[in-house]
């Protein structure tokens, strides 16, 4: 069913931009940035960590005060929380990363020409993916989520569920130039883990049912 739901959010967002390029008024973007980020493994106890975006855009204006963007983006998101209880052990200082390709569009409205707000849905993809904690021996453990045999149950099903999808809002300055800056909020809507997968009590396991990613995006811009 969530596969269905992002293969039609694919093909909406396809059909937006082949619109958007029928219209013409194009421009080719570099981005990079900071984002700040948590997800739910740790119920009401994660921390925003610092990360890393970057990647390439294409906008499309449609008319002087509407645009269209789409692009392709790596993130690099972060988790945090000072520790938390299993079955069997606790951990300290818990932290995981995600590493993500992000296909976004987004939609933008000019009130003025060297301002926009913007709004879209975006699709993504977990490329790699890691935990680590502390261990009350003091060793500290560090976990493949993608490759390691501990992430894959006895009836071959795997832990993470690597698509995702979601929607983002913000706000963006542009010089004439084309160098810009902009602040984006990004939320995830599907469970990157897999409710499949059959937990070993001993593992580490998320408090919360789904575990979500939410995004506070900061970043600069040129337009050519």
């Amino acid at each position: 069913m969530k596969q269905l739901r992002i293969l039609s959010l694919v093909i909406i967002m396809l059909a937006t931009v082949q619109t958007a390029f029928a219209v013409g008024g194009k421009g080719l973007g570099i981005k990079a940035g900071a984002n700040f980020s948590k997800n739910g493994f740790i119920a009401g106890d994660t921390k925003f960590q610092p990360g890393l975006t970057l990647g390439l855009t294409y906008e499309v204006k449609a008319v002087k005060v509407f645009a269209f963007e789409i692009g392709g983006l790596y993130h690099w998101k972060r988790s945090a929380a000072d520790g938390f209880s299993l079955d069997l052990d606790s951990l300290e200082n818990f932290k995981n990363s995600f590493h993500f390709v992000e296909i976004p569009v987004v939609f933008k409205f000019y009130p003025m020409s060297w301002f926009n707000v913007n709004f879209g849905p975006y699709v993504s993809y977990v490329i790699a993916a890691k935990a680590e904690g502390v261990d009350r021996f003091g060793t500290r453990n560090i976990w493949n989520l993608i490759s390691d045999s501990e992430f894959r149950d006895e009836n071959g099903d795997k832990f993470l569920n690597r698509l995702d999808f979601g929607i983002h809002f913000g706000a963006e300055f542009v010089h004439k130039s084309g160098v810009g800056f902009g602040a984006r909020y990004s939320q995830g809507f599907g469970d990157v883990t897999n409710n499949s997968f059959e937990w070993d009590k001993s593992m580490l396991k998320p408090d919360s049912e789904r575990v979500k990613t939410s995004s506070i995006i900061g970043y600069i811009f040129y337009q050519f």
